[in-house]
């Protein structure tokens, strides 16, 4: 049988965080060594380097066998916790939850204080230590039996319940809670020897330092850490939906220019029929105009939009197109506009009223762009 020569460290956290750590460290067969710390300087050489275990008191540990739902493949333990919020003296949203097993009674879920924890962490990191698991001390007995440590009882009287207790409270806690199925007492209060003991049947896994639970206890201590996760959610959304949200402002866009250029047109013209697009509607009344209707039109068309925004409204009837002369004609306007064609008669337009043009009744409008 090949020896494992890769060390085991232990360390059993106090119930307060700078308190006195216990630790045992067995390397291959021998026999391992233990004592106290609390600065981690009498630690065994390389004892970093190996395999190394956190053991947490039972009593800062919450115990819970909690009902399956069917309907959950993969149940998160702190919905689990959820379910009996108002049985907990504990905020859950500040308990770090884990489900250690699972049978026809339940899950069994563990839970401690998110940052009792971290703090703990944060010494050991100090130490250079970092834990590959995170057990209760507990883990560490058969169901039904207890140990004492120094002046401490651990009690694991089931698969999913634990506890610590001081000397003083043991006599009364057995006697009411579950003395008939606890065996006799272990009265040796060796801690060394009592790390030794309880690290022969501790669990596998990585416990409280599981890859998932890790991550969330890491991220849990950093401030605004649910708005950086909302700020984040809120990015991808935005990003998924962006062409589509760019798409309707560029027609929101268009459908507004159209409404606009509608309202233009008749308040210009009369009897202007709906549906019909303004630049295709002007274009078909011109079709009868000198020349081909095209971007000159156009120009003009619009360079001459604030003279006619001032005429009365549908008082003109068509409107000529001179391709030869470039000159646009409105025909059958209201008379006496000399003094504001005059008005608009500014800069590189050119707006003339001819109140009498043979062949063609009533007065006529020429906008044409200002000649050298």
């Amino acid at each position: 049988m090949k020896m494992n020569t890769q060390g085991h460290l232990i360390l059993r956290a106090s119930h307060q965080s700078d308190a006195l750590f216990h630790w045992f460290y067995s390397r291959g067969w021998d026999e391992g060594l233990g004592g106290t710390t609390r600065d981690g300087s009498n630690l065994p050489a390389g004892c970093r380097d190996g395999r190394v275990t956190l053991l947490l008191p039972a009593g800062r540990v919450i115990f819970r066998v909690l009902p399956a739902n069917s309907r959950w493949k993969r149940p998160d333990p702190q919905v689990l916790l959820w379910q009996v919020e108002d049985e907990l003296l504990a905020d859950v949203s500040q308990l770090h939850a884990i489900i250690t097993g699972s049978d026809q009674t339940g899950h069994y879920v563990q839970a401690v204080d998110k940052e009792w924890l971290s703090r703990v962490l944060h010494q050991l990191a100090q130490w250079g230590i970092c834990p590959g698991a995170i057990h209760p001390d507990s883990a560490g007995l058969e169901p039904g039996y207890c140990i004492r440590l120094c002046d401490e009882w651990v009690f694991r009287p089931t698969p999913g319940t634990a506890a610590t207790l001081p000397e003083s409270w043991c006599e009364a806690w057995l006697a009411q809670q579950h003395s008939s199925c606890l065996e006799v007492p272990n009265t040796d209060a060796d801690p060394v020897a009592v790390m030794q003991i309880l690290s022969r049947n501790l669990p596998e896994g990585r416990g409280f330092q599981s890859a998932k639970e890790h991550l969330r206890l890491s991220l849990s201590g950093l401030p605004g850490r649910r708005l950086l996760a909302f700020a984040c959610i809120l990015c991808l959304v935005v990003l998924c939906f962006y062409p589509m949200l760019s798409a309707g402002a560029r027609y929101w866009q268009a459908w507004r220019l159209e409404q606009h250029s509608l309202r233009q047109v008749e308040m210009t013209f009369g009897n202007t029929p709906r549906g019909i697009p303004p630049g295709v509607w002007l274009e078909n009344r011109a079709r009868g105009s000198s020349g081909r209707v095209g971007s000159r039109f156009t120009e003009v068309f619009h360079a001459s939009n604030a003279f006619l925004h001032n005429l009365p409204h549908g008082h003109v009837e068509s409107v000529l197109w001179d391709g030869k002369e470039m000159q646009l004609h409105l025909v059958d306007v209201p008379a006496g506009l000399a003094v504001l064609a005059q008005q608009h008669s500014q800069g590189s337009l050119e707006v003339v009223v001819q109140d009498e043009n043979p062949g063609i009744p009533g007065a006529q409008v020429v906008i044409r762009e200002r000649r050298p």
